[in-house]
């Protein structure tokens, strides 16, 4: 059901900005989106609000086309894949992740761009407040809920003392995601144990080393990476740990 509502948001925003991109216009428009995408294991969120376009009349090859090159793994690689997205003139960006948003930010002032899901889009510089955004950016948020998160899980287990933190340091969403604990933690006395993984493997090595016999869970602040991780390597032994899933909407830009 989450996850349902999730794409209608999408959904809604994006066929706000498809319906302005389309006025003015007496003959039927090929409607052109671009997607840009940081995280592989993302890839479902765009086949996802791609089908429900569908359904709601725009269908791939007829009246709407997409240019998606596939996730860029690579973040050096994300600043020169903004800009030839944007040099393609598409009506409209899909951005996925707080790292592919800001790319195509800076690459454009007059495309509109929709982002999700971005942890913190008012500290990452993405959007003004989410009531007025303002620019021509706007979308999924799913920002402010790791404190809350934490005390949900010490609820559940009052003898969790360590809380492990895998996060990526050089991306803003999940370094963001982790400052954000420090003063709940203390006032838990709860000890965080962070973390450095820059990729899914290093992510997946880091879950796979937690001696069986330590008390310590895991918080996701690497969203899917962390998903994926916990999937791939499969903990044969019991442990709490917390993902995101909670989203909310900002204002259609402008």
């Amino acid at each position: 059901m989450k996850h349902l509502k999730f794409f209608w948001l999408i959904i809604c925003l994006i066929g706000f900005v498809l319906v302005l991109a389309a006025c003015g216009s007496s003959q039927p428009k090929m409607i052109t989106v671009g997607v840009i995408n940081r995280v592989p294991g993302l890839d479902p969120v765009i086949e996802g609000f791609k089908s429900k376009l569908t359904e709601f009349g725009y269908v791939e090859g007829k009246n709407i086309q997409y240019i998606y090159d596939g996730a860029v793994t690579d973040p050096s690689k994300l600043a020169p894949t903004a800009q030839k997205l944007v040099e393609a003139k598409p009506d409209v960006i899909f951005s996925v992740t707080t790292q592919a948003a800001a790319s195509v930010q800076k690459a454009t002032s007059d495309i509109p761009i929709i982002f999700a899901p971005v942890n913190n889009p008012v500290e990452a510089g993405l959007v003004k407040d989410l009531t007025h955004p303002g620019g021509n950016v706007t979308g999924i948020t799913n920002a402010g809920g790791d404190p809350r998160r934490l005390q949900w899980l010490i609820e559940i287990d009052p003898s969790i003392k360590r809380v492990l933190v895998p996060y990526n340091p050089n991306d803003l969403a999940p370094s963001t995601a982790f400052a954000s604990l420090g003063e709940p933690a203390k006032a838990l006395n709860i000890e965080l144990v962070p973390h450095e993984v820059h990729n899914a493997d290093e992510n997946i090595q880091a879950i796979a080393n937690i001696p069986a016999t330590k008390k310590l869970i895991l918080i996701d602040t690497c969203g899917m990476m962390l998903l994926l991780s916990i999937s791939k390597i499969g903990l044969t032994q019991p442990r709490p740990r917390s993902c995101l899933f909670q989203r909310r909407t900002c204002s259609p830009a402008r």
